[in-house]
């Protein structure tokens, strides 16, 4: 299956790079959203010899698969780097740990029963996303030991 989901994305007229493929590799592997800084440290870790290409082509990576709809950028409160996931068309919301960056699933929507209203006459929405943030229980321990936010 996972072959086929990845066969998929280039068979969309997107164009497949050995650089495209590796990137997305490692988006398939990561359980959390992870930067383009990251990313390429990976990269040079897990293929030295073969990593050729410089942080700014990662950057470019990403760009495209964000404009192809292939991944979710966010960014953490007080970060300015973006983090990507990949877009796996799952209804899912998060608790994220500001610490340790620990990502909680939300057991259930809060839109679900009630839907949300727009003020804005005739506004369809397609989409949302939550993402509440604070601290995991481990990193509040150490945050209330320490009065450290």
């Amino acid at each position: 299956m996972k072959e086929k989901q990845t066969e998929n994305i280039w068979g969309r007229g997107f164009k497949r790079t050995k650089q495209r493929e590796e990137v997305y590799g490692i988006l398939e592997k990561s359980a959390v959203p992870v930067t383009a800084q990251e990313i390429y440290k990976i990269l040079l870790l897990e293929k030295p010899k073969e990593c050729q290409y410089a942080l700014s082509t990662v950057y470019r990576v990403l760009n495209a698969f964000e404009e192809h709809h292939l991944v979710k950028k966010s960014f953490l409160p007080g970060e300015d780097m973006a983090r990507y996931e990949l877009e796996r068309n799952i209804h899912e919301h998060y608790a994220v740990c500001l610490v340790c960056h620990k990502r909680v699933p939300i057991s259930k929507c809060p839109f679900e029963s009630g839907g949300i209203q727009v003020a804005e006459d005739g506004f369809d929405i397609t989409g949302h996303r939550i993402e509440l943030y604070g601290y995991c229980r481990a990193c509040r321990q150490r945050v209330d030991k320490t009065g450290d936010r």
